[in-house]
């Protein structure tokens, strides 16, 4: 806590102390984006499988790259898919016609 800093530490002076702090902050951000980048494997595992499933994964790649993920597909409207690269408007209808289906 906060009132660790107060006390003064044997054998230890403030460099090493500040050293501490931040190595612990560093091991938190690696954790987290640890976490972070799981979720996002787990989504684009769920975008890969439902584009599959429709026989589309072909634009999977388009999809990353406009980091859309499963949760944001479901939101796309025609028009949006094909800015993104859907460009069969077949492969639109069934996208948003399964993505219907799921929410």
């Amino acid at each position: 806590g906060s009132h660790s800093r107060l006390r003064p530490t044997q054998g230890r002076g403030r460099k090493q102390e500040a050293r501490d702090e931040s190595d612990a902050e560093d091991d938190y951000e690696e954790e987290e984006a640890e976490e972070e980048e799981r979720v996002q494997d787990e989504e684009e595992d769920e975008l890969a499988q439902f584009l599959g499933e429709l026989g589309l994964e072909r634009y999977l790649q388009a999809m990353r790259d406009e980091d859309v993920d499963m949760s944001l597909l479901l939101l796309l409207s025609q028009e949006e898919l094909k800015d993104i690269g859907v460009d069969s408007a077949g492969a639109r209808r069934r996208i948003i016609s399964a993505a219907k289906q799921m929410v």
